[in-house]
């Protein structure tokens, strides 16, 4: 179902009720959202039912073949008397959210670690709340899905606006409800959902130099041809108004796209000192980054992180091995190790590595970076057999 507007850049896929966009990706877009907020418990939510849609079924209610008993008894505990699966929702969500702790360092196992998080640790990140109470309510019969973006966010008062921050990722739960759609979940710890502001002056800084970022990609990277085209058209639409007749409106018409013209170079030379200034401001910026990565910053270790990764796939793909683009490190170690790799152990290690890293707040030097260097040469080294092995058969 394509919604409205002239550009025709944004879709709904049903049943899911998914917003997608579709459009060059460095084209600025301008859209207006309103939602409706909704009370915690909405009314008459009791007399929902459970008359799922089929589409609804077929994909919100799926579970693994070998999912832990153990999950489906907490589910069942955990419901308790509830009758309906509104209430049986809630008290899943407050049992997650109060009685389970809040962390970023995993001491889940990788053979299974959603159950370790439900069964035994009972602390994790947002993913591992978001995902636990997803399959809980499934095996309730309760369609759900998790959802991901950003929460929160710090305001900007030099820009004027909300800069959504990496620190700001958070997963959430949508379970969906007869007649009233999908109805959002809070299972995470009040601790885990926000980052804290800083109000010292090297937060002030970086919010400065955020805003002069944002002008420069605004005025100078993504000054694109909409946006010159734009210009002409309010010229032509100026211009257009000199075929008057008689001098005089003749006069007036030449004198108005003249005083236009001479604000518009006017507003130009002011923007070009501008844009300098931010281009001074924007070097500072790069300097300042580039110090931050010299000293092994958060940022720079996750960078490395994902680049293992992304290398780990790609011997992954060279040795011809199918994919899913969803697949999460433990996923892709469990495909390994069912493909009879030998190197699935060193996988193993990476993948704890990559999340400790991403998620954990560790260091990628040192034991981690000694770690993701064997494994990458242990699954390099056996993928080239293994494509080897794969043109001998082919041939």
């Amino acid at each position: 179902k394509t919604l409205s507007g002239t550009k025709r850049r944004f879709f709904q896929s049903l049943p899911s009720e998914d917003l997608s966009f579709e459009g060059p990706e460095r084209t600025s877009s301008i859209y207006e959202v309103v939602s409706e907020i909704l009370p915690i418990r909405p009314i008459g939510i009791e007399q929902a039912g459970e008359e799922y849609p089929e589409g609804i079924r077929n994909v919100y209610l799926q579970l693994p073949s070998d999912l832990n008993p153990g999950i489906g008894e907490l589910a069942e505990t955990l419901a308790g008397a509830e009758s309906h699966p509104f209430a049986k929702a809630k008290a899943i969500e407050t049992h997650l959210s109060t009685k389970f702790e809040y962390t970023l360092t995993s001491a889940q196992g990788m053979e299974d670690p959603l159950a370790d998080f439900l069964l035994k640790t009972r602390a994790g990140h947002c993913e591992y709340f978001a995902s636990g109470m997803v399959v809980l309510l499934r095996t309730l019969g309760i369609p759900a899905r998790m959802a991901n973006g950003f929460y929160g966010g710090a305001w900007n008062e030099f820009g004027q606006y909300y800069a959504i921050r990496q620190g700001d990722a958070h997963a959430w739960v949508e379970a969906y409800f007869p007649g009233y759609g999908w109805l959002t979940f809070e299972p995470t710890p009040p601790a885990g959902t926000l980052v804290p502001p800083s109000n010292d002056w090297g937060a002030s800084l970086q919010s400065y130099l955020d805003s002069m970022k944002l002008q420069w990609f605004k005025w100078v990277i993504e000054y694109d041809l909409e946006k010159q085209i734009a210009v002409f058209r309010e010229l032509g639409k100026k211009l257009g108004g000199l075929g008057g007749r008689g001098e005089g409106e003749f006069g007036d018409r030449t004198e108005q796209v003249k005083d236009w013209l001479e604000d518009s170079v006017s507003q130009k030379k002011i923007g070009w000192t501008i844009l300098l200034l931010i281009g001074c401001i924007f070097g500072v910026l790069l300097l300042v980054v580039g110090v931050r990565n010299l000293r092994g910053g958060g940022d720079s270790d996750r960078r490395k992180a994902r680049e293992a990764w992304r290398q780990w796939r790609r011997w992954m793909g060279y040795a011809g091995e199918p994919q899913s683009l969803s697949a999460t490190p433990e996923e892709l170690v469990a495909e390994m190790q069912q493909a009879g790799w030998r190197a699935w152990r060193d996988a193993e290690k990476l993948a704890r590595a990559i999340q400790d890293v991403s998620f954990g707040g560790q260091s990628w030097s040192g034991v981690n970076e000694e770690v993701s260097a064997n494994a990458l040469a242990a699954i390099r080294a056996e993928a080239g057999e293994r494509r080897d092995e794969r043109k001998r058969r082919a041939a």
